[in-house]
């Protein structure tokens, strides 16, 4: 029976490898010939790249500063350095934070105003057609929202945005432990680190009020702890990652990709191993779901009433990621999934039906025009994984009411209006470029691995790019995919020149 789960186990390693070389491939070679640009109505711009001597030359510079380390700076990546990077970034993002005062708008600003409102016994928000009525996904967001209003006031958005420098710090020690667990090297997890750290698209979204950087903490240190509940065979830490990856879901729905992508590499460890520890981090995860979903929906029913409406259904989500019909682009937000509930008087069933209807009708004309459809989707993927800046100038631009005593440059710098934030876009085209070379690499390197778990975040990511292709167009949501994947374009590029150095070694001591 090992046997045949450790081939099922080597053939699936081969399938995730495969799929990723792909993707990533292709993801390679379309930023290196396609530009894509988010303007501040948040519209994506598309334009021809023929600057490709940027990257051969930041592929030199790469080379360059990797043996400058190697040579003059081997022992900076120590415990001591690391502490004072972290306080350091800290203390800069928190000057941010406090400086810009960026303040929430539009879906930030209203799932803030509603979980205020819910915490004060208002249910207005819960009309036929409303908000809460909109988006039965928030609910769980909402009722952590309004336990938190309770205690720490009403619309208290500046300190959530403070609690966002905690949120990534606490993600990236995540990440680095994980890393660890992975590769066995301590210096790698620590590049890893900084690399997660100062990643700037992430950090500016430090001011996003929302779920996204709680439910990132969330999903990292629980697959921390599932790994390490296979390692000691530990049932409280299983139960413990159960929690946190179950958690980040309620706080995001998003994350739920990343909890099937869990969820499949435990099924795995469990076939091989057989472990305790891994089938109750399945039922675990599974019951939790369960109840955390029926806990909420009770929660809100039972202040508001029993209602007939159930919320947008996810298939409008669907629907919407096929049209192109908006002004921002491909598959991006056109309000068609609340203008086709409104229309169908706010009946869950009837707009599921109509959106049904949609995605077929979408899914038909792309196919008769094979040009049109691979347009389509080309520009959609473009604008979803290739915009440099995941849209992390335009969630800071002049729409938010902001400090506006803050300098005029900092200002231009978000309106995407100075040479400043050109340097920023260009810079992150070119790190994005070698980020998906790295994890090329890494994949090339790596193709004879038959330990699905270092391949977690793949997996997640594959899970990703093919749940995009359908549902609603925006960085902003594939942004935590290309953070996770960091690793494994620091591992590719350490693997590939620790290769060459010894290569280089070995010939001159043969010579």
């Amino acid at each position: 029976m090992n046997r045949v789960a450790s081939l099922v186990q080597k053939i699936s390693c081969k399938i995730v490898l495969g799929i990723s070389m792909v993707i990533v491939g292709f993801l390679f070679i379309q930023l290196f010939f396609t530009d894509v640009k988010i303007n501040i109505d948040e519209k994506a711009i598309f334009s021809y790249l023929d600057s490709w001597w940027k990257y051969i030359i930041a592929i030199f510079l790469l080379l360059g500063g990797t043996f400058i380390v190697n040579r003059y700076c081997k022992g900076i990546f120590n415990s001591h350095f690391i502490k004072v990077i972290t306080c350091i970034y800290a203390v800069l993002m928190l000057c941010f934070v406090i400086i810009t005062k960026m303040e929430p708008r539009a879906d930030q600003q209203l799932v803030l105003q509603v979980a205020d409102q819910f915490a004060a016994g208002d249910y207005s928000a819960w009309a036929k057609g409303a908000y809460g009525d909109l988006y039965s996904n928030q609910y769980g967001l909402i009722l952590i929202l309004a336990t938190f209003s309770k205690i720490w006031g009403k619309y208290n958005w500046l300190l959530f945005q403070m609690m966002n420098i905690i949120f990534i710090i606490i993600a990236a020690i995540g990440m680095k432990k994980i890393t660890f667990i992975f590769f066995n090297n301590e210096k790698v997890s620590q590049i890893v680190y900084l690399m997660l750290l100062f990643f700037l698209p992430m950090d500016l979204y430090v001011t996003f009020v929302y779920g996204t950087l709680p439910g990132l903490a969330s999903v990292v240190w629980g697959t921390y702890f599932v790994l390490k509940s296979f390692e000691k065979d530990s049932i409280i830490m299983g139960l413990l990652s159960a929690v946190l990856i179950v958690l980040a879901c309620v706080l995001k729905s998003n994350y739920l990709i990343y909890f099937l992508g869990v969820l499949i590499v435990i099924f795995f460890y469990c076939c091989k191993k057989k472990s305790k520890a891994s089938l109750c981090v399945i039922i675990s995860l599974l019951v939790l779901y369960s109840i955390a979903g029926h806990l909420i929906n009770s929660c809100i029913n039972n202040k508001v009433g029993n209602r007939e409406q159930r919320g947008i259904p996810s298939i409008a989500w669907v629907a919407m990621g096929l049209q192109d019909t908006g002004e921002k682009g491909p598959g991006w937000y056109n309000s068609y999934t609340k203008e086709v509930y409104w229309d169908n008087n706010c009946n869950n069933e009837l707009t599921k039906i109509e959106a049904q209807k949609e995605v077929v009708k979408s899914l038909k004309y792309l196919s008769a025009d094979i040009n049109g459809g691979i347009k389509f989707f080309y520009k959609k993927i473009a604008s979803e994984w290739n915009e440099p800046t995941f849209e992390s100038l335009w969630i800071n631009n002049k729409l938010r009411n902001r400090n506006q005593d803050i300098p005029k440059w900092v200002q231009n710098f978000f309106d995407g209006q100075n040479i400043l934030s050109e340097l920023y876009v260009e810079a992150y085209r070119i790190i994005l470029f070698l980020l998906w070379m790295g994890i090329l690499i890494f994949l090339y390197l790596e193709r004879k691995t038959d330990n699905i778990m270092n391949l977690l975040w793949l997996i997640i990511f594959i899970g990703g790019f093919l749940f995009h292709l359908f549902w609603e167009a925006k960085g902003q949501y594939t942004l935590i995919y290309v953070w996770l994947c960091i690793p494994y374009g620091v591992k590719g590029y350490y693997s590939l020149f620790n290769s060459i150095n010894t290569d280089l070694l070995y010939h001159k001591r043969k010579g």
